[in-house]
């Protein structure tokens, strides 16, 4: 398996990592066949068992991640000539605002506006405390007075924009939606790598929310780097499309055998040969290959939870679509792949229940030679 080739990098460096692994999709090294056949398999052996053709349930929806226009929040635009500043330039302030000004600086991209606007504010503080010890002079207070009351408006005008300045750098940024976006493939069976990769650069990024709130300077190195390797990561996407996928099968499964439970399987609570295989296929096939996926799903969202939910948290004014989405994911999708879990492994219990194979019971361990049952597979 190429991913279980992988497992070094959770501790390396991650853009190496997560370049390596895009290296091996590209070339053609994709477990998504070898998962969605795993699943498509178990579903046919449950279906060859039961005597009853696959039924489809219904699809279940991935809710695809707002547009720019609808995930964005406005933040004003400030401007100023250098002239109004030109009584800065004895502070750091003046040397940002003239680089700001400049052609290269007028086309930041959101990263780097996030940057410089952290940056702005932590030198406007320290040029006002300066100018405040300057203006004492009798020869420049009256002068000064009226830059510091400028540059005192601007830095409140900054504090305020800068929830919204963070948010489109992070969370309503491009490589955020690069992360989210609907299509593609699954999440790979026993992939964790990109899980890895994606969970420490939003680390990152939530490192750099706290730093940005608290008005500490940016590392842009780490930024960046944490930048890209979430535009070049599809974890939420693949997990989500996991998750789908492990619904419709899950429903599948159940479906097949509650119609089966219609009729007596086993009485008394002894089993026989066709009891025998079912217990066989529960054994090998879900315990042994699609429950640990489920768990690798189970587990996994549980750990985009616990980074998207202070990710979103401190930002009081989110996007409508955006709080829709997160909604979405976090409750009513999460409630479906609980609820298909549940009425699946329900199933099996009745089954498993009236003949007397229940985990843990002696008979549920016996080794029993079922090759006369037919079973239907996706061979």
């Amino acid at each position: 398996m190429c991913f279980a080739r992988l497992k070094r990098c959770r501790k390396g460096p991650l853009i190496p990592c997560v370049l390596l692994v895009a290296l091996l999709l590209s070339l053609g090294c994709s477990e998504k066949s070898a998962t969605e056949g795993m699943l498509t398999d178990y579903q046919n052996r449950i279906a060859g068992l039961t005597g009853f053709d696959i039924e489809r349930p219904a699809t279940v929806m991935l809710l695809p991640w707002p547009a720019k226009r609808e995930r964005l929040l406005a933040v004003p635009q400030q401007r100023a000539s250098m002239a109004d500043w030109f009584r800065l330039r004895d502070c750091r302030l003046f040397a940002l605002i003239n680089e700001r000004n400049s052609i290269l600086g007028r086309v930041h991209r959101p990263s780097q506006r996030l940057i410089y606007e952290v940056e702005f504010i932590a030198l406007a503080r320290e040029c006002l405390a300066k100018m405040a010890v300057r203006s004492a002079s009798a020869a420049e207070g009256g002068s000064l007075s009226a830059t510091y009351s400028k540059l005192e408006a601007v830095l409140a005008e900054k504090l305020q924009a800068l929830p919204a300045v963070l948010w489109n750098s992070t969370v309503g940024s491009d490589e955020f939606a690069a992360m989210v976006r609907v299509g593609g493939s699954l999440l790979a069976q026993g992939n964790d790598v990109e899980a890895s990769a994606a969970s420490a650069a939003l680390l990152q990024w939530l490192s750099v929310q706290q730093r940005a709130f608290s008005g500490v300077e940016l590392s842009a190195s780490d930024y960046e780097a944490a930048n890209k390797v979430l535009a070049q990561s599809q974890w939420l996407s693949q997990l989500y499309r996991g998750q789908q996928l492990a619904i419709q099968t899950l429903q599948a499964a159940a479906m097949s055998l509650e119609r089966r439970l219609e009729k007596p399987l086993c009485y008394r609570q002894k089993s026989n040969r066709k009891s025998q295989a079912f217990r066989n296929v529960f054994q090998r096939y879900y315990a042994g290959r699609v429950q640990p996926y489920l768990a690798q799903l189970k587990n996994q969202q549980r750990q985009a939870a616990l980074l998207l939910q202070p990710l979103f948290e401190p930002f009081k004014n989110k996007p409508a679509a955006v709080v829709q989405w997160a909604a979405y994911y976090q409750s009513d999708f999460q409630g479906q792949f609980d609820a298909a879990i549940s009425r699946h492994t329900k199933a099996w219990q009745a089954l498993l229940g009236q003949c007397g194979l229940m985990p843990g019971t002696a008979a549920y361990r016996d080794p029993v030679d079922s090759s006369g049952i037919e079973e239907r597979t996706s061979e």
